[in-house]
Formats: structure tokens, C-alpha cells, sequence
């Protein structure tokens, strides 16, 4: 009785893990489908609301003007045509990822880079969350010394971070309690079967 209990108690276990992954997967399916590409327009809105702002008031200080703005939750890396090399980060920092030398110059002689759809190869649910310059959109911006290329993100951490962590308890949370319920419910199933199988051997 007590492997009846047991498999009983795997079985729910299991239900319930693969009934995570599938949602997850199908989170991701409709993400994919339906969110990837409105998030991207309005992440290349915003990029062209701070280049348009910038080249219409010339006389800002670029470097300043970026930084306010990665104060207001984005992260922005910027390289500019006389110094290709030395580019500079504003907000957090990038994690990891890098920009190959063609896309920089794409992006500086004015060709969009779309990197929240196109470089992205992880499960598209995650890539929105990750911290990396490839996931951006890059815009071209011109200034007095020539042109720069913008490549901007939300910054997520500052924007949803808390929300992150709540929904990340309340799935944990969510799956402990089902643990118990799972356990305990088992008990009341297997109760009845016992006491039937305890008349028979009597009998």
C-alpha cells in the first residue's frame, strides 16, 4: 500500500512538472506570435523619440543628454564614427554580448539594427528579459562630430524588477503548496483502498 502512496504521489508530481514546462512553451508560442514584435515597436518609438529630441536641439551635450535618459530606465550603448572602438555604456551595465564591427557600421551609415527579433535564440520568453547588447534596437544619430550609433533597451531591472520577483514567488509558492496539498489529498485516496484491502485479507 505504502508504493501505491508513493506512485500516486509521483504521478501528481509529475503532472504537475509537466504541465509547467508545457505552459511555459506555450507562454513562449504567444509571446513569440503575438508580443515580440509590438515590444520592438515600441522599443524603436522610444529610440527614435530620444534620437529626434537630440538632433533637434544640437547644441545638447550628447554624452549628458544619454545619461539623463538612462537615469529614466534604459540601458544605451554608444559608439561614434571617429572612435569606432571606445564605446560607451549608459544605465546598467550590459551582462554579456557584443556587436560584431558590420553592424556597427550598418547602424552608423543609417541601416536600423533589429536585434530583439533577429539575434535572439533562446526560448523567446526569456530573450525579452535578456541583459544583452545584442538584444536592442540600433538607431543612427547625427551630431556635431559626426555620426553615432544608439543601440537602446528597457532597462527591466529597473522598470519590472519587482514585479519579476513577485511573480517568481508566488509560482514557487504556488508549486510548494501543491507539493503538500498533493501529499496529503493522496492519503484520503489511498485511505479507502487500504481499509477495502484490509476486509478482503480477513475475509
Amino acid at each position: 500500500m505504502r508504493t501505491l502512496y508513493t506512485r500516486i504521489v509521483l504521478t501528481f508530481v509529475l503532472i504537475a512538472l509537466v504541465s509547467g514546462i508545457v505552459g511555459v512553451l506555450l507562454t513562449s508560442l504567444y509571446y513569440q506570435t503575438t508580443l515580440t514584435s509590438d515590444n520592438e515597436r515600441k522599443s524603436m518609438e522610444i529610440a527614435d523619440g530620444i534620437r529626434s529630441l537630440y538632433e533637434d536641439n544640437p547644441e545638447l551635450d550628447l554624452d549628458a543628454y544619454l545619461r539623463r535618459v538612462a537615469m529614466l530606465g534604459f540601458q544605451i550603448y554608444e559608439i561614434r564614427e571617429k572612435t569606432p572602438t571606445a564605446a560607451v555604456a549608459y544605465g546598467a551595465p550590459f551582462k554579456h554580448g557584443s556587436l560584431s564591427s558590420e553592424q556597427i557600421e550598418s547602424v552608423l551609415h543609417g541601416t536600423v539594427y533589429h536585434g530583439m527579433s533577429q539575434e535572439n535564440r533562446r526560448l523567446k520568453l526569456f530573450a525579452f528579459f535578456e541583459n544583452s547588447v545584442q538584444n536592442t534596437v540600433g538607431v543612427s544619430v547625427r551630431t556635431k562630430e559626426g555620426a553615432a550609433a544608439l543601440f537602446i533597451r528597457p532597462n527591466l531591472e529597473q522598470q519590472i524588477g519587482e514585479i519579476r520577483i513577485i511573480v517568481a514567488v508566488l509560482i514557487g509558492c504556488t508549486f510548494v503548496v501543491s507539493l503538500v496539498l498533493i501529499v496529503v489529498f493522496t492519503r484520503y485516496i489511498v485511505k479507502p483502498i487500504k481499509k477495502l484491502t484490509g476486509r478482503r485479507s480477513k475475509s
